[in-house]
């Protein structure tokens, strides 16, 4: 595929996103894998079909969860903890947050399959470092060390 043709298809994946054409087009110069995706020699734009459709969607959930992630953890630095625990167990055991954090740590542990104790340090690794979702991502799932909070991966050996 050609380089030309990758940056079309990255443009109107953007566009079906809902950026505008400024936006997408600047955006379509990042890295983005659009090699299942087809354009229609007619019309010059994204084929529609079931592929594309799903694609979207798929990038769309995971734009939405990454926001979601990072809008809760904003949120919660404001938070003054004004209970007996540490701060991470305010957040985990008290019933004003507990629902919200368990929904964030669900997130978590099924767009990047880790066990309920990883996604759980995963959480308290992004809240207490004060680091974004991504770089938390980028720094712990490229650990050796994170791996020892997998109990699944512990019993196989």
């Amino acid at each position: 595929m050609s380089r030309k043709e990758t940056l079309k298809k990255r443009y109107w994946v953007y566009r079906e996103l809902g950026y505008d054409s400024k936006t997408a087009s600047a955006l379509s110069h990042r890295s983005l894998d659009v090699s299942g995706l087809t354009i229609s020699k007619r019309t010059g734009k994204l084929t529609r079909n079931q592929t594309t459709k799903t694609y979207i969607t798929k990038t769309m959930r995971e734009w939405e969860n990454k926001d979601a992630i990072n809008n809760y953890v904003g949120r919660i630095e404001t938070i003054k903890n004004d209970t007996v625990y540490t701060r991470h167990g305010m957040l985990t055991h008290d019933k004003r947050y507990k629902g919200e954090n368990g929904k964030i740590i669900s997130i978590i542990k099924n767009e990047n399959k880790l066990s309920r104790n990883q996604a759980f340090y995963f959480f308290y690794v992004m809240t207490q470092s004060g680091m974004s979702y991504e770089e938390t991502k980028r720094e712990l799932l490229s650990s050796k060390d994170f791996e020892e909070y997998d109990k699944r991966k512990k019993s196989k050996k």
